[in-house]
């Protein structure tokens, strides 16, 4: 019964995420293939910022956490927009989403292979559903950075205030202290949501979120290749290589971390910035505008990628002639680094030690030798190889330059190991490679399709010029 709870409760920021942004197609006419998939998988995403910022309202008023206020409200707004978002004349496609499930349009090795697909990334993700329902809190920071917040929001009914070690010894008023106490509540509320739908703590349940937003990540992924005109099963295959990502699967059996989430929205927000530039669409402003946003409010480094992911939005936003310069500027940006690592080997502004002792051996063996990432780092070089026009175009350079900054910022990390600390919690590489690979994966999709075909534009008519009057000279 618990687990059964805890599973109406996931439904809650779910359906609120896929309202909003339901109803935010009712704004435009666009209706690209693959919506619906990603419209699930961001749905999510958008839900969970949704709902813990109504958490966090009700912080302020005074309003008690519990199924009435969080559950009952949600739940009332999403059937609002849901059914605005039904009554438009532009409904989202769920009919022509199953009919492409179930009898995609293809034959013969094509359709095996499909289903096959389908059918290895659904038993990937039921094995991955049972470890972690059966399964508690065990990794050092689930129970240690964002349980103990949870836990502490679910037994208060609000959110408390958790303080550093010092002031949490000085405090004459009740504060709370646990690891990392600086961390975001976004991820905390969540589960405290999950307690509260329950009535009591369940570790199990309240992992459940990081399932769902392995399920949201890999939805996205295959919505946004759709979108960008590839067939449905270079779309799967994309997904399918974002679902059996063996440390990826680590995150999700071994949940609680907040990398996960971040490598979801981090996807998300890049991907769909760049179209939403580009469209003006609402549904993609909306995403994009709450994935970066849940970025920083997921974890305390995550603005970081909201940084990485600024190069290829403003190249979208300035147009073709900034491509080039902004490329620069990132290798400007890179070739410095590494200036001021020659230079000044021991450099340490405040507490922030830019002290250059690299791990490049490690770095190559956990990216480019060992299958941590389906050896991700040869698929980029080799897609950089085969299709160097195609990333360097209108429609690709403004992914190719968030995938440049993203791999100079993981690089950093590998050069300047104190660095980590701040970057990614000082426990390796592998949590920052997270957070990038499954953009890569997409942005290797998207690389083999072939470029869009610009309509021409029609030249202006050419106007004949009248005939010249003879001169009385000439006469």
């Amino acid at each position: 019964m618990t687990l059964v709870l805890a599973a109406i409760a996931l439904t809650v920021p779910l359906l609120l995420g896929v309202a909003v942004l339901a109803w935010c197609r009712t704004r435009t006419t666009v209706d690209d293939a693959g919506i619906v998939p990603w419209t699930i998988g961001a749905g999510f995403v958008v839900g969970v910022l949704a709902l813990t910022t109504l958490m966090r309202l009700e912080a302020v008023v005074g309003i008690p956490f519990g199924w009435l206020s969080i559950g009952v409200a949600s739940l009332v707004i999403a059937a609002a927009l849901a059914w605005h978002a039904h009554r438009a004349p532009s409904r989202m496609p769920w009919s022509s989403a199953a009919c492409t499930l179930v009898a995609p349009p293809m034959r013969g090795g094509a359709r095996l292979a499909w289903f096959a697909l389908l059918a290895w990334i659904a038993i990937r993700a039921a094995m991955l559903l049972v470890e972690v329902a059966s399964r508690p809190l065990y990794a050092w920071d689930a129970w240690s950075v964002w349980a103990t917040k949870a836990k502490a929001y679910f037994a208060m009914r609000t959110i408390v205030p958790f303080v550093d070690l010092a002031t949490w010894s000085a405090s004459t008023t009740p504060a709370w202290y646990d690891a990392q106490p600086m961390q975001p509540a976004t991820l905390p509320l969540l589960q405290a949501w999950i307690a509260s739908a329950i009535g009591a703590w369940d570790d199990a349940s309240v992992a459940l979120p990081w399932w769902l937003f392995f399920v949201a990540l890999v939805l996205v992924v295959y919505g946004e290749v759709r979108r960008r005109g590839a067939p449905p099963l270079h779309a799967l295959v994309a997904a399918w290589l974002v679902a059996t990502l063996p440390l990826l699967g680590v995150q999700v059996a071994l949940a609680g971390y907040a990398d996960l989430p971040l490598a979801a929205a981090f996807a998300l927000g890049s991907l769909a910035g760049v179209r939403a530039i580009r469209t003006r669409s609402p549904v993609d402003i909306v995403a994009a505008v709450a994935a970066l946003a849940s970025c920083a409010l997921y974890k305390s480094s995550g603005y970081a990628w909201i940084v990485v992911a600024l190069p290829g939005l403003a190249a979208a936003a300035l147009g073709r002639p900034w491509h080039r310069r902004l490329a620069v500027l990132v290798l400007v940006v890179a070739i410095a680094i590494a200036g001021i690592a020659a230079r000044f080997p021991n450099l340490v502004v405040g507490r922030v030690s830019f002290a250059y002792v690299p791990v490049w051996d490690n770095f190559l063996t956990e990216t480019a030798l060992l299958a941590n990432w389906h050896l991700v780092a040869l698929g980029v070089v080799g897609t950089l190889a085969l299709r160097y026009r195609r990333i360097a175009d209108a429609d690709m350079a403004p992914l190719t330059l968030i995938l440049f900054a993203g791999a100079v910022w993981i690089a950093t990390l590998a050069a300047f190991p104190s660095l980590r600390l701040w970057g990614a919690d000082f426990l390796g590489l592998n949590r920052a490679m997270l957070v990038w690979v499954p953009f890569a994966i997409a942005w290797m999709a998207i690389a083999m399709l072939a470029a869009p075909v610009e309509a021409a534009q029609p030249a202006a008519p050419i106007e004949e010029a009248a005939p010249a009057e003879p001169s009385p000279e000439a006469a």
